[in-house]
């Protein structure tokens, strides 16, 4: 049966055309029985295994640098999954009928975005510490309840949602349902995430404008009262140092930047599964290629190359012991 060359008019009978009792390759199958219905191109997917590892080798030395070992733990396991993921794809490109390499991509690659999202959780209980918790409408500590519990079911989902998926190939929608709920409740989080951020952040533009105007007030009648009692010497008053510093501001922009990045790869994946793998999206590298990995890549490096030098401007603690720490409290 393997001298016989399976075509774009002779396909093969379909129980063995994919999957682990394959009988496709290259020299047996046309390309277009396979389950991308295309090889994955080599020098792309090469070129993002050697940049993600070279994300998770910087975050490995800034971790240990910056001693904010959990925010660096969670990026690196997400840069270790896009790894295998790619390696898979690799595979297929060898032999896109690769029953291993086709799991690698669809339940692993999967996961990598998830694990960077619960590093970038941690940072907002950590900047209202920074900034002023008096501004926040809940205690810092329940952000670690909320946001991390979440993206751990998202986790779970996905990558159970990819499992059976990828064993069925697709043809068990419970799987790919599975893996929509996942992403699902990653954009929902993400998207709370984002709300309350931004509900942070105008309560504390307001209670800084405030705060600026009582300091000004104080130093005017500081300084009256100085003329009026002809006191020689007496020190200025000086206001507190802002906590808005360049670097401040630099680290929110690029963890902005970040999130929109997985915003716009969680609508990707979620309109590439409603197809399932059936659909045109899945079939499409060039699609796959510019609003995932493209997207995926961004995010280590946001946290990795313009993110970790401002770090100890808000993660002052370890992140770990602040995490363990905070949810120990809770109860």
């Amino acid at each position: 049966m393997d001298s016989i060359y399976y075509n774009e008019t002779y396909p093969p009978p379909p129980e063995m055309a994919n999957g682990p009792a394959t009988i496709c390759t290259l020299e047996t199958c046309s390309v277009i029985w396979s389950i991308l219905t295309y090889r994955p191109s080599l020098p792309v997917n090469a070129l993002f295994v050697a940049l993600f590892s070279a994300a998770m080798i910087l975050h490995i030395y800034q971790g240990w640098l910056y001693k904010t070992w959990f925010f660096a733990e969670a990026v690196i396991c997400g840069c270790l999954c896009e790894i295998i993921g790619y390696s898979g794809r690799i595979l297929l490109y060898s032999n896109p009928f690769n029953f291993n390499g086709f799991i690698m991509q669809i339940v692993v690659i999967n996961l990598g975005p998830a694990f960077i999202c619960g590093a970038i959780y941690v940072t907002l209980s950590q900047t209202i510490q920074h900034l002023s918790t008096a501004c926040s409408r809940f205690s810092p500590r329940a952000f670690y309840l909320v946001f991390i519990p979440c993206d751990m079911i998202s986790l779970v989902l996905q990558a159970a949602g990819g499992g059976v998926s990828s064993i069925s190939l697709g043809q068990n929608t419970a799987g790919v349902d599975c893996t929509l709920a996942g992403l699902g409740l990653q954009v929902i989080t993400l998207t709370l995430f984002v709300c309350l951020a931004i509900d942070y952040a105008v309560r504390y533009s307001k209670f800084r404008q405030m705060r600026e105007i009582s300091i000004s007030i104080s130093i005017s009648s500081k300084e009256s009262q100085a003329i009026e009692d002809n006191e020689d010497g007496e020190q200025r008053p000086e206001a507190s140092a802002d906590p808005l510093t360049g670097r401040f501001m630099i680290f929110v922009s690029f963890l902005a930047l970040a999130i929109v990045c997985i915003f716009i790869r969680c609508c990707y994946r979620l309109a590439e599964l409603q197809e399932g793998y059936q659909g045109d999206l899945f079939h499409h590298e060039a699609a796959f290629i510019g609003l995932e990995s493209v997207y995926v890549l961004a995010l280590p490096f946001c946290t990795t190359v313009l993110i970790f030098p401002f770090l100890k401007d808000v993660l002052h603690l370890s992140l770990r012991k602040s995490l363990l720490a905070n949810i120990y409290h809770l109860f």
